[in-house]
């Protein structure tokens, strides 16, 4: 029944505020400066190391599933478009795997193109070429840490 959100002031420090949606009210909690928050079955912050923010604790053991899912991919162009290629940099670390996966036209189902394991620490520019379809769908997901450093699309048009 919160909302937290970590802020830089004027000064450089960082601050973590915590709004109670019941009370009404915000509260600052610390001096916490954290990069990123996950919402599961618990909410999580990302701060140098996982923590559950219901209680402060380390949240895990080991490495940590996730997914990121991209809206559609879809062109601007009145004409018939074409996906040519995406090209993904991402970055796997070692002992992390992630798979990278399509959907279609929003047939809602999923088909795994690749699995990057992360033997050792290294970068891959990944292409991947779409079939033609009117939109589609990347999902990224995996165990451990990644980087995603760019994700580039190229596109064609057809004739109507």
């Amino acid at each position: 029944m919160k909302y937290y959100i970590s802020m830089q002031d004027e000064s450089g420090g960082h601050h973590l505020f915590a709004y109670d949606t019941q009370k009404k009210v915000w509260h600052k909690e610390d001096c916490t400066q954290a990069s990123g928050f996950a919402k599961t079955d618990k909410l999580y912050m990302l701060a140098g190391n996982i923590y559950a923010v219901d209680g402060g604790a380390d949240a895990t053991e080991g490495p940590i599933e996730w997914f990121a899912e991209f809206a559609d991919f879809t062109g601007s162009s009145p004409y018939k478009k074409m996906p040519a290629k995406v090209i993904l940099r991402v970055d796997v670390d070692q002992g992390s795997y992630m798979d990278i996966s399509i959907q279609y036209d929003s047939s809602g189902v999923w088909e795994t193109l690749m699995t990057l394991k992360g033997d050792i620490k290294r970068s891959y520019n990944v292409p991947i070429i779409p079939k033609r379809c009117d939109h589609y769908k990347l999902k990224l997901s995996g165990t451990g840490s990644f980087k995603l450093y760019a994700l580039a699309r190229e596109v064609y048009e057809g004739v109507n």
